[in-house]
C-alpha cells in the first residue's frame, strides 16, 4: 500500500487564496492597515500574481509534488537554529514501573523487536493504509523512517536514508554501540528474538563504562556550528568510521540509567537530553530520524527529527513499540552467545578543538534548558465525548479555548497555527489551518463581555462552521500558507519583489505566536515542542473521551509572554468557559 497511486497536491486558485488571506488578517490589523493591504493585494492579483501562479502551475505539472522539496528545505534543512526544541517534537508514554534493571531490559528488548518488525513491514510494503475517515492516506512518509538521518551542511543540511541497514545504535552512559538486530541461519536473515536482544543489551549494561565525553551533545548545536564540529570530527579516520556507523543506523535507543523524576521532567529531558549537570549520561543524537530513550524509572521518550517525517507515522511506530513493551513477554530461552552477531563499542578521537566545540555545545544546551519553560496538564473535567454529545467538533472548541486564553493574557488576538495533514495527496506533508478568524475573534470578545447568550451562541455556531470549513479545505490542498510560500519562492527565483510580500501584514499573518498541534493517541500521553517564535507559545493536545492532555511551552527569555504554568492556569479557566457556553445550547436529540 506504500506505493499506491494518489492525486498530486493541487495548486489552489490564486484569487481564492488571496481572498482567504485577506479574511485571515482582518482580525489582526486596524481598518486603515486592512484597507491598504486590500489595495496591495488587488494590485498583486492583476500584476505579478498571475505570472507567479503560471510558473507555479508549470512546476506542479513537472513534479510529483510541487511543494515537498521546497518545504523540506525552507522549513527544516535551511533552518540554522538547533534541532532540539526548535525543530524536533518529542513525546512520552505513561510510566511503567520497573522492579529491576532486567525488567527495563525486557521492555527495551520487546520495543526494539517491534520496531524492527515494523520497519520490515515498511520495507516489504506490507503496511495497511492509514485513513482519514474512509479516505486512505499516502504512506510514502513511512519510507523515510527506517535509517533516516539528517546531515549538517554549510548552508543547508541534507538527508540520508539507509533502509536496508542491519544495525541500530544503543547509547548507554554516553557511549555508542553498534548493535546488530538481524542474524543469519542457514543463509537466511532473521530478526533477532527479544531474548537474544536482551542478552546483548545485558552485555552493554554489565560492562564497565567510564565517564565519556558527551559527543552526542554536538548535534544540539546550531547547524552551522555543528557543521564545523563535524568537519573537525572527520579529520580522524576513527571518527569518520564511527560517524558512518551512526549515520547508517536504522534507529537509536538510549538507556538512561538516571531517573527522570516526574513526567514533566522526563518530557523536558527528551527535548534537551540533560539529566545531570555534568552530562555524564548524555544519550542523544539529535540528527537520527527516530530515537527512543527509556529511563530507569520507567518513562519511554520518543524524539523525532522533523525534516524527515511528520508526527503521525512516528507515533504509529511508537505505539507499536510501547504496546509490545508493556504487553509482551521475553521468552525464557537459553542463548548461545557464539551464535549471536557481535556488538561493537564505537570509539572517538577528541582533538583540542573538538573539546572546545563540546564545551560550547554543553553551555548552549544548558542555556536552552533554562530558556524553555514547560508545563503538562491532564484536564479531567471533560473530554471530547462532551463536545461530541453536542455534535460539535472537539478541535474547534479546544482551539477556541486556546485563543480565548491568549486574549485574556494579552488583550488582543494573534495569528494561530494549527497543523493539518495533506496526506490525501502523493507525498503530502502538512498545511496550515489559520484558526484565528473574524468569527473566532468576535466570539472571544463576546465571551469576555456582557453580550447576550443568544448572540454568543450565534457567534459560536459561526466559529464552529468557519473552523470546520477551513480544516476541510486545508486538508484538501486548498490551504493558503503553502500556496503563498510557493508564490514567494517563485518570486525569489525570478528576482521579483512584489509589494505584496513586503507588506507588514503579510509577515504579521505568519508570526504565529500560538503554534498548536493535535496528536490524538491512546498510548503516547504527551507530545511537546518549542514555540515557533521567540514571543510565542507552543500548545500540543491529545483529546481522550473523558479528559484532554496538554503540553504548554514558552520561553523564559521573553518579557512579553507568560510562564507555561500561567498559560496552563488560564487555559483551564478558558476550557470551563467554553464548556459553560456549549451547555447553553440544547442537546441534540438522539436518533
Amino acid at each position: 500500500m506504500l506505493n499506491s497511486s494518489f492525486p498530486k497536491l493541487p495548486v489552489p486558485d490564486l484569487k481564492q487564496t488571496l481572498n482567504k488571506y485577506l479574511q485571515s488578517i482582518r482580525p489582526l490589523i486596524s481598518s486603515d492597515q486592512y484597507n491598504n493591504t486590500v489595495r496591495i493585494t488587488n494590485k498583486f492579483l492583476i500584476t505579478e500574481g498571475p505570472y507567479l501562479q503560471s510558473q507555479l502551475l508549470k512546476r506542479a505539472a513537472n513534479t510529483d509534488n510541487w511543494l515537498l522539496q521546497w518545504w523540506k528545505e525552507v522549513a527544516y534543512l535551511a533552518f540554522r537554529m538547533p534541532v532540539p526544541v526548535y525543530i524536533s517534537p518529542v513525546a512520552i508514554s505513561e510510566k511503567v514501573e520497573f522492579e529491576s534493571k532486567f525488567q527495563m531490559l525486557d521492555h527495551v528488548s520487546l520495543l526494539i523487536v517491534a520496531y524492527v518488525n515494523f520497519f520490515e513491514s515498511i520495507r516489504k510494503d506490507e503496511l495497511s493504509p492509514d485513513k482519514m475517515g474512509d479516505t486512505p492516506l499516502c504512506m510514502r512518509q513511512y519510507k523515510c523512517i527506517p535509517g533516516g538521518h539528517r546531515i549538517p551542511g554549510k548552508v543547508v543540511d541534507s538527508q540520508r536514508y539507509s533502509p536496508n541497514s542491519e544495525h541500530i545504535i544503543v547509547m548507554c552512559k554516553g557511549h555508542f554501540f553498534k548493535f546488530p538486530v538481524f542474524g543469519y541461519r542457514n543463509g537466511h536473515r532473521y530478526v533477532l528474538g527479544s531474548h537474544e536482544i536482551k542478552h546483548l543489551l545485558t552485555v552493554i549494561t554489565d560492562s564497565y563504562l567510564p565517564k565519556s565525553e558527551p559527543i552526542g551533545v554536538l548535534t544540539s548545536l546550531d547547524r552551522d556550528s555543528w557543521y564545523e564540529a563535524r568537519v573537525e570530527l572527520k579529520k580522524s579516520l576513527i571518527n569518520t568510521n564511527t560517524l558512518e556507523v551512526i549515520e547508517s543506523c536504522l534507529f537509536l535507543i538510549g538507556l538512561d540509567d538516571e531517573a527522570s523524576g516526574s513526567m514533566e521532567s522526563a518530557l523536558k529531558n527528551s527535548m534537551i537530553g540533560i539529566i545531570s549537570n555534568d552530562f555524564r549520561s548524555f544519550n542523544r543524537w539529535f540528527d537520527v530520524g527516530v530515537q527512543t530513550v527509556v529511563s530507569s524509572d520507567g518513562y519511554t521518550e520518543f524524539i523525532l527529527e522533523h525534516s524527515l517525517v511528520d508526527g503521525p507515522p512516528v507515533i504509529m511506530l511508537a505505539n507499536r513499540g510501547y504496546y509490545s513493551g508493556i504487553t509482551g513477554k521475553v521468552p525464557d530461552l537459553s542463548v548461545d552467545p557464539k551464535g549471536l552477531p557481535k556488538i561493537e563499542h564505537l570509539e572517538w578521537e577528541i582533538s583540542h578543538l573538538l573539546h572546545d566545540h563540546i564545551r560550547k555545545a554543553k553551555s548552549d544546551l544548558k542555556q536552552l534548558s533554562e530558556k524553555i519553560d514547560l508545563k503538562l496538564l491532564k484536564f479531567t473535567e471533560f473530554g471530547k465525548n462532551f463536545f461530541k454529545s453536542y455534535k460539535i467538533s472537539p478541535d474547534s472548541l479546544i482551539q477556541l479555548a486556546i485563543q480565548l486564553t491568549f486574549y485574556k493574557l494579552h488583550r488582543h488576538p494573534t495569528a494561530c497555527y494549527e497543523s493539518v495533514s495533506t496526506r490525501k495527496f502523493y507525498d503530502g506533508r502538512t498545511d496550515t489551518l489559520r484558526s484565528t478568524s473574524t468569527e473566532s475573534t468576535e466570539l472571544v470578545k463576546a465571551m469576555l463581555s456582557t453580550t447576550s447568550i443568544d448572540v454568543k451562541l450565534r457567534l459560536l455556531s459561526e466559529h464552529i462552521q468557519k473552523h470546520d470549513q477551513n480544516s476541510r479545505q486545508a486538508s484538501s490542498g486548498q490551504g493558503i500558507d503553502r500556496h503563498l510560500l510557493g508564490l514567494k519562492l517563485i518570486a525569489n527565483q525570478e528576482k521579483l519583489n512584489p509589494e505584496f510580500f513586503s507588506d507588514l501584514p503579510f509577515s504579521l499573518s505568519t508570526n504565529y505566536r500560538i503554534s498548536t498541534s493535535q496528536i490524538p493517541n491512546p498510548f503516547v500521553s504527551y507530545m511537546g515542542f518549542g514555540p515557533v517564535v521567540e514571543d510565542g507559545y507552543g500548545v500540543c493536545y491529545n483529546p481522550h473521551g473523558a479528559y484532554i492532555n496538554f503540553s504548554f511551552t514558552s520561553y523564559t527569555t521573553c518579557s512579553y509572554t507568560v510562564s507555561a504554568v500561567k498559560l496552563c492556569q488560564v487555559t483551564i479557566q478558558s476550557l470551563r468557559d467554553v464548556k459553560k457556553l456549549v451547555e447553553s445550547r440544547p442537546v441534540p436529540a438522539k436518533l
